[in-house]
């Protein structure tokens, strides 16, 4: 029987020292989050139209994905150019989970340093990792853009609050909260020009659409809107 006299010793320092750690990973995590000024009313013609032109542009923050097997939450950085891509998940860490680059004619995929191709990533992303993230449609909503034959919700003030697909997507429903105004750099030295993005939008797939269940919740951080096609 152990008495308080033979029970092993807490090692103060070493607790001093976890708590530094969590400490500094607080510090880290809470430095991660940019801070914006909300945008309550948007002009939706004038904005719509310097998103279509949006074609290179980043994205960093927090993604969640739920699925019937698993729940993963990470931080994410996508970077577009046009058609081309770079999708990243990486842990509190720093350490990469995933990576899927496209190329427009390629798509490669890179999970526990094994890499996978195929020519559709949508495809290449679900066969591997069983993820049915609509990746083709991604690039348009997390701009707070809908197809002209999608249905749509927006404010009086002319926010978009919700999409619900049409065709081969109408299993989708896509929510937004929160918008920012974000200032589009190098572009070409002209007048600056400005645009309200998303900040905060969840995809999940409607009731009854599928037995499967599948979500996926998008914090964006930080915004860099580098140039529009003229």
């Amino acid at each position: 029987m152990k008495t308080l006299n033979n029970l092993p010793r807490i090692n103060t320092r070493f607790l001093f020292i976890t708590r530094l750690l969590y400490v500094a990973i607080a510090a880290v995590l809470a430095g991660c989050t940019t801070a914006y000024q909300p945008v309550k009313t948007v002009n939706q013609s004038v904005n719509d139209a310097k998103l279509i032109k949006l074609v290179k542009w980043e994205l960093r923050g927090r993604m969640a994905i739920k699925t019937d097997q698993e729940s993963v939450s990470a931080y994410v950085r996508w970077h577009q150019q046009k058609d081309q891509f770079e999708f990243t998940l990486t842990n509190v860490l720093g350490v990469t989970l995933l990576t899927l680059t496209f190329d427009g004619q390629l798509a490669e995929l890179t999970i526990d340093d094994k890499n996978y191709r195929d020519t559709d990533p949508q495809r290449l992303l679900e066969d591997v990792s069983g993820w049915q993230i609509p990746v083709d449609l991604l690039p348009i909503w997390v701009k707070g853009l809908a197809r002209p034959q999608d249905k749509t919700t927006r404010t009086s003030e002319g926010l978009l609050t919700q999409i619900l697909p049409s065709g081969s997507a109408s299993k989708w429903r896509v929510d937004f909260s929160g918008y920012s105004r974000e200032v589009i750099g190098n572009n070409n030295d002209k007048q600056p020009v400005s645009v309200v993005l998303p900040r905060q939008l969840t995809i999940q797939q409607n009731a009854g659409a599928t037995a499967r269940t599948f979500s996926l919740k998008l914090k964006v951080n930080h915004w860099e809107a580098t140039a529009i096609d003229e």
